[in-house]
């Protein structure tokens, strides 16, 4: 059920609708989620880790579903021209390019389908991190404990956002990977993302800290390799600040 009034409820569907008609995101029921322990909890939204997936098989077998079905549209929008030829070859030509239309825009849209379930099923498979023991992924939701304005405000940031993540292709800005088979204005909407095991805040003070034990390092005898530490933060600066400007480019560039 929606949570919204009326007018903001037609204009954060169409945003969705609009954003999401193109993007090959896959649909997760809630059921189907494993999660583990809170990663954080900010104003509007807590994020969770996903532990494991489990697709049921009657999500599987409507999304099969829906593909044969449009299959069997295609194949009879073809009869229908081969049918419309015999009679006046104005209507027939005319019958023909509206059926090459369709027929092209479904079978676009039937591969779009089946890419979106293989990478259902690639995540589901692929939870950790490159056979490592660390996860991949996180599950980004409303707070529980919200209600009344701020939780109308807290769904809409949700939906909006995952608008935005659906467009976004960029190495350093996090990717949305699914979103929840429900309407984005509904309570149990949520998004899912790729998980986050260190924060550039939390990166500044690794290296404030690395800084602080070299400078006592460089007080004890025979210490040779102060240099090449210092050297190693230089450069892992160096590279979080071409990164952090790469993404703020890429980011205006989409304005």
């Amino acid at each position: 059920m929606s949570v919204f009034p009326h007018d903001l409820n037609g204009f954060v569907n169409e945003c969705v609708e609009e954003e999401f008609e193109e993007s090959l995101i896959p649909k997760f029921r809630k059921s189907e989620l494993s999660l583990g322990r809170f990663l954080g909890i900010g104003q509007f939204g807590a994020i969770r880790e996903l532990v494991h997936v489990d697709l049921e098989k009657s999500s599987i077998l409507n999304d099969n579903k829906e593909n044969k079905d449009r299959t069997k549209n295609t194949e009879q929008v073809s009869c229908t021209i081969e049918t419309k030829k015999c009679g006046d070859s104005e209507k027939s030509s005319a019958f023909e390019k509206k059926g090459k239309l369709t027929s092209t825009n479904d079978t676009h849209k039937h591969q779009e389908d089946i890419n979106t379930q293989l990478r259902k099923i690639h995540l589901s498979k692929n939870t950790y991190r490159n056979s490592s023991s660390e996860l991949g992924y996180a599950v980004k939701m409303i707070r529980r404990d919200l209600k009344d304005e701020t939780r109308f405000q807290a769904v809409a940031d949700l939906a909006i956002e995952s608008c935005f993540l659906s467009k976004i292709r960029h190495p350093n800005i996090i990717r949305i990977r699914g979103i929840a088979d429900t309407n984005p204005l509904e309570d149990e909407y949520f998004i899912i993302i790729d998980r986050l095991y260190e924060t550039l805040d939390q990166r500044v003070e690794n290296w404030k800290h690395e800084g602080t034990q070299m400078k006592f390092k460089f007080c004890l005898p025979n210490y040779r390799n102060g240099s090449v530490l210092d050297s190693k933060i230089i450069k892992d600066k160096f590279i979080a600040a071409f990164d952090l400007a790469s993404a703020i480019e890429y980011m205006h560039s989409k304005r």
